[in-house]
């Protein structure tokens, strides 16, 4: 059994690897079509070629290994499901310390919160920290509350070069380079190049060697193993339950919500405004394919959903469209999975729900930014029964509110609340991350 799971381990990591050098290939035909082309994306549209190149590798390998090769065309699921710590190929590095240079690498993450009853109810992690141009506003220092607790962080572990690297830096570069000039340290703003293009390009792609008194921040973690440890939501509760479940005592004010691939009917406070479940994709973004239910009983939910069986795919999350031939490529609807729904923030009558910009790192994670979004939608008092066919007053996300949401700071009475809790969500995700990659 020992020799056998070595094996499947070297197979993951073998099968990683090959995704790193597809991934970089595919990524340089990009930035080349941008370069001399012209052509921008807003999409990463080369994973499609590469993707299928990940399930020619993986085809080939399970002729010879068979059973032994899962999640065929994503490694990265196969890495997370396996239970062991793994070494970063050096083209993944997203959280990493060589303290013989003194060079970190973490990465950031952007975490949805509901806070009510008390605690802080972490509902998923997102692959993107939230710095957007219509929530800059909120913020009336000179520079973003992300910059100056960079530079914070910086000074404070001497490192003398930063390099920022984020796929929407069209915010923030200039903030970067003028506090650069201000503060004397030497931030280099790394945008994705199929993006902006620009001279920093070459520094998109993590070195073999990092530098000396460096440090790296991705704001996003890339195409990686670490993407899909943050972002598949199945996969990241799985994590997050247990490592609370560890150490219950270190995180006091955290509340991971229920979740689970099989329709199931959480325990509830009786309240006839919320509704009782969120039925939602594991692989999607930016709040896609989210549906709610009200139901006091298993058979309720099951006549509602039109299921036989408590594992199966709900009809309303069949895809449509182009989604039809992406999401099997790429694992996007692999698991439905159903979480207890947790009352949100009320003021006015509407729901809203805090983002925390987590840089999650082996030294010391910490926040970037957080902020407010209240959606502009009002909850009624009684949620109706069933299936609901309008999810906005419940949940607040970009799908459902978008650009007519609210954003706003934390009030003084917010932060009496929240304050406490930020060091612990920062500790449970740098946790997390410890688990399974191996980070020095």
């Amino acid at each position: 059994m020992m020799i056998q799971q070595a094996e499947m381990k070297k197979s993951i990591e073998r099968r990683v690897a090959f995704m790193a050098r597809s991934g970089r290939r595919f990524d340089r035909i990009a930035i080349c079509l941008r370069r001399y082309i012209g052509i921008s994306q807003k999409h990463s549209y080369q994973r499609v070629p590469d993707k299928l190149c990940h399930f020619l590798f993986d085809s080939a390998l399970y002729l010879r290994y068979g059973r032994m090769i899962d999640n065929r065309g994503n490694a990265f699921a196969s890495l997370a499901d396996f239970d062991s710590c793994f070494e970063q190929h050096p083209l993944h590095r997203g959280f990493f310390y060589d303290k013989s240079r003194h060079a970190l690498v973490g990465t950031a993450t952007g975490v949805d919160i509901n806070v009510s009853y008390g605690r802080h109810h972490i509902l998923e992690l997102n692959r993107a920290i939230g710095i957007l141009e219509i929530i800059r506003p909120i913020y009336k220092t000179k520079y973003g509350p992300e910059i100056y607790r960079i530079v914070d962080f910086a000074k404070k572990h001497q490192f003398k070069k930063v390099y920022v690297m984020y796929s929407r830096l069209h915010l923030y570069k200039q903030e970067i380079l003028a506090a650069a000039a201000e503060f004397g340290i030497d931030m280099i703003p790394v945008s994705y190049p199929w993006v902006e293009f620009d001279e920093n390009y070459r520094r998109y792609f993590m070195p073999d060697q990092l530098e000396r008194d460096t440090l790296y921040m991705r704001l996003e973690p890339g195409y990686s193993p670490i993407m899909h440890y943050l972002s598949d939501k199945y996969a990241s509760y799985q994590w997050l339950k247990e490592t609370t479940r560890h150490a219950p005592h270190a995180f006091p004010l955290i509340h991971i919500p229920e979740t689970d691939k099989k329709l199931h009917i959480p325990s509830s406070d009786g309240s006839a405004q919320w509704p009782t479940l969120v039925i939602k994709p594991n692989g999607k973004q930016q709040g896609q394919s989210i549906f709610m239910l009200k139901a006091d009983s298993l058979e309720k939910a099951m006549a509602a959903l039109l299921l036989t069986r408590k594992d199966q795919v709900p009809l309303i999350m069949a895809s449509r469209g182009l989604d039809k031939l992406l999401d099997p490529l790429f694992g996007s609807r692999q698991t439905v999975i159903y979480q207890e729904f947790v009352p949100p923030a009320l003021k006015d009558g509407k729901a809203g729900r805090i983002r925390l910009n987590v840089f999650a790192n082996p030294l010391e994670s910490f926040s970037l930014s957080d902020y407010y979004m209240w959606t502009v939608f009002e909850t009624p008092k009684k949620c109706p029964e069933g299936l609901l066919k309008d999810a906005r007053p419940y949940i607040v996300n970009w799908a459902f509110s978008g650009k007519k949401a609210q954003f706003a700071e934390l009030t003084d009475s917010e932060r009496d609340l929240t304050d406490p809790a930020i060091p612990q969500v920062c500790r449970l995700i740098q946790a997390g991350l410890q688990r399974k990659f191996i980070s020095e």
